[in-house]
């Protein structure tokens, strides 16, 4: 898209860089202030796949625990490290693609994926996909879901930390 078209799109958006591992800046995301506005997230282009959103600051935590805790976006990222969750990165899409898992094969061998619960199913859907891919190569993978919550994982961290936290402790 133009210059003038990717300025538009992050009109009415709170934004953020998204950095690769070393904290350089690779693409900007936004999120919609307003629900009218559509899409609710969007970002400059980049390679998504050579990137989990937080790997930057997480690193050091993924290394302490062994294992990460993955879930789809940036703001589900951002709200799960500010309740206590430091080792969360996001895929910045519904489920981790190759590149991303062998990035995290440099920190960690274990990872638990928190899918979005949406209502068609897609959450669910990708992190089985992450789960599967992870194992391809190596790494043990669980799924953290509760059926009986729909929402995404940055509503779940703001409105009910200890039943995410019993979610977390399930899997």
């Amino acid at each position: 898209p133009s210059t003038e078209r990717q300025h538009e799109m992050l009109r009415g958006r709170v934004t953020i860089p998204i950095c690769d591992e070393l904290g350089e800046p690779v693409s900007i995301t936004g999120r919609a202030v307003h629900p009218h506005l559509e899409p609710k997230y969007w970002h400059l282009p980049f390679s998504v796949s050579s990137v989990l959103f937080g790997l930057d600051k997480a690193w050091p935590h993924i290394v302490k625990v062994r294992g990460a805790l993955i879930v789809e976006g940036a703001w589900d990222t951002i709200a799960l490290h500010r309740v206590g969750y430091p080792y969360t990165v996001g895929v910045l899409g519904s489920t981790i693609k190759t590149p991303q898992v062998i990035l995290l094969l440099g920190y960690c061998k274990r990872a638990i994926v928190l899918p979005d619960h949406d209502v068609s199913g897609a959450g669910l859907k990708g992190a089985q996909m992450t789960v599967e891919r992870c194992k391809m190569y190596g790494m043990e993978g669980r799924i953290a879901h509760d059926l009986a919550y729909s929402g995404d994982p940055d509503d779940l961290a703001r409105q009910d930390p200890r039943h995410l936290a019993e979610i977390l402790r399930a899997a």
